[in-house]
């Protein structure tokens, strides 16, 4: 009775904190995993009513090891779960104290308990650090035994067989191999998990400012009725565009549209949420899946139909001509949906008050989505374990899962930071919730990753030249588009990974 009380509890704290986090279905369910048991106290009932400190695994003794972390920043720890402090937290400058010494008085349990201290190793700079990565793997010898690692490293590592793949550790109740309520893949592809953090929020994922005003006053439906009803689909974001986009001075001349963005960010995660792919698993082209097909054609319309708010600014560097994307200022509140990475911030200093009713909602998920993701990303810098460390990956990874368990059964404290956008503009309420959400939602691809796959060129080959007579546009269809950059990116793949 006491274990299916903790259970109903830490299952009501989850789905509290707003987080895609998949939790089994059924109770009775004899292959689902189990919730963490956290070991910080004797007393189970005790534990649901005062504040935990983490704990998932029950402690093993280490023998006063060393683990060496490789990383071009200190306090990895810190950095990684976001504490506003380094060192133990003073309540007079941590800007938030609680959290602080949650972290850090689980940290010192964890060194207590496991018998271990730590040791960070900091090469200076990125290509000494994957030097020493390299050259002491083939050693016969990590030079650290865990590697915050950037997702070029992560890729060329796994790649090279230079890291374990994770998800071939074998350690019971493991959180990352679970339920990830506090750690999650950072890395996943080529058939394995590479890399990993704590849920810690730090990663901005691609979002849509809403101009709720701008829309209600043409007549549209709201898009966060439509979010919240289930009823937010490509349709529904099209028809509100169709509905926005027009002249309203009687010039003859387009001054409000449906969308403003970048065509490329577009493609990339208009793929992702429609379960589409540019590089499959096994390493060859995705661009001809009927699913990245789809997304190709939602773009084309939008851009054929002019929704989008088009750049005519055009600059000349040592390549070529380059289509460079402005950045437009929220103030100029002439479009329904705005991507995320072009809202101009400076001009409200840095915070998210907008001069009108603003929402974040995630790109609907195509008609094809079966996963639920909103968009699509490449690899994001996390933990990897080199081989050839003295410590098994079940230690290390136990380890790095009790650092990260620091919140225990108050497990809404781990949202308890800024929310993340971008132009250092930060979200609160309901909109950090969708934000934190979306950067659970995300399809990663290799190909995004790989230099000279022609993601540019793709997305503008859908568009009428502004130009007609410039070289560099053209207006293919979607199939046409899939037949002439299958080989592109082919060679690109066969290039890198050769």
């Amino acid at each position: 009775m006491k274990l299916f009380v903790i259970t109903a509890i830490l299952l009501f704290l989850i789905s509290a904190c707003g987080r895609n986090t998949d939790l089994p279905q059924d109770n009775n369910d004899e292959n689902a995993p189990p919730p963490p048991r956290l070991h910080n106290t004797e007393d189970d009932e005790l534990a649901v009513h005062t504040a935990s400190i983490g704990g998932i695994h029950a402690p093993v003794d280490m023998g006063g090891r060393i683990l060496r972390i490789g990383t071009l920043q200190e306090d990895v720890l810190s950095l990684l779960l976001s504490t506003s402090t380094r060192g133990e937290p003073d309540p007079a400058t941590s800007t938030n104290y609680t959290r602080d010494r949650m972290i850090w008085d689980n940290a010192r349990r964890v060194e207590r308990e496991f018998n271990f201290s730590v040791v960070e190793d900091i090469p200076t700079g990125p290509a000494r650090l994957a030097h020493q990565l390299r050259t002491s793997v083939a050693a016969g010898d990590a030079f650290a035994d865990i590697v915050l690692a950037s997702p070029d490293l992560i890729l060329e590592a796994a790649v090279n067989h230079l890291i374990q793949p994770l998800d071939l550790i074998d350690l019971p109740e493991s959180d990352l191999l679970g339920l990830q309520i506090y750690s999650h893949f950072t890395a996943e592809g080529l058939g394995h998990g590479w890399a990993f953090c704590s849920t810690t929020p730090n990663e901005p994922a691609f979002t849509l400012g809403v101009n709720l005003d701008l829309i209600l006053a043409e007549g549209a439906p709201n898009p966060v009725d439509l979010y919240n009803s289930g009823q937010w689909t490509w349709n529904a974001m099209l028809d509100i565009m169709r509905q926005v986009t027009r002249d309203t001075t009687g010039d003859g001349v387009t001054d409000q549209w449906g969308l403003i963005g970048v065509p490329t960010v577009l493609l990339w995660n208009l793929v992702g949420a429609n379960d589409g792919m540019f590089a499959t698993d096994d390493l060859t082209p995705g661009i001809g899946h009927q699913n990245t097909i789809q997304a190709l054609e939602f773009l084309e319309t939008i851009q054929q139909e002019e929704l989008i708010r088009r750049n005519y600014r055009w600059t000349r560097d040592d390549t070529g001509f380059g289509y460079w994307p402005q950045v437009w200022s929220m103030a100029e509140a002439n479009a329904a949906f705005v991507s995320g990475a072009h809202w101009d911030a400076a001009i409200i200093n840095r915070q998210a008050v907008f001069p009108f009713e603003f929402a974040i909602l995630p790109l609907p998920v195509g008609p094809s989505n079966t996963s639920g993701n909103t968009g699509m990303s490449g690899w994001n810098r996390g933990l990897v374990l080199p081989h050839n460390s003295p410590w098994e990956g079940a230690e290390l990874l136990m380890i790095m899962e009790e650092y990260f368990s620091w919140a225990g059964y108050e497990i809404e404290r781990i949202n308890d930071i800024p929310t993340p956008w971008f132009n250092g503009i930060y979200l609160d309420g309901v909109n950090a919730i969708r934000q934190r959400d979306a950067t659970r939602a995300v399809r990663q691809d290799l190909a995004l990753m790989i230099p000279n796959i022609g993601f540019g060129g793709i997305a503008h080959s859908l568009s009428p030249p502004p130009f007609p007579d410039h070289p560099n546009w053209q207006n293919h269809t979607p199939h046409e588009i899939a037949e002439i950059y299958y080989d592109t990116i082919q060679e690109a793949l066969e290039r890198f990974f050769r």
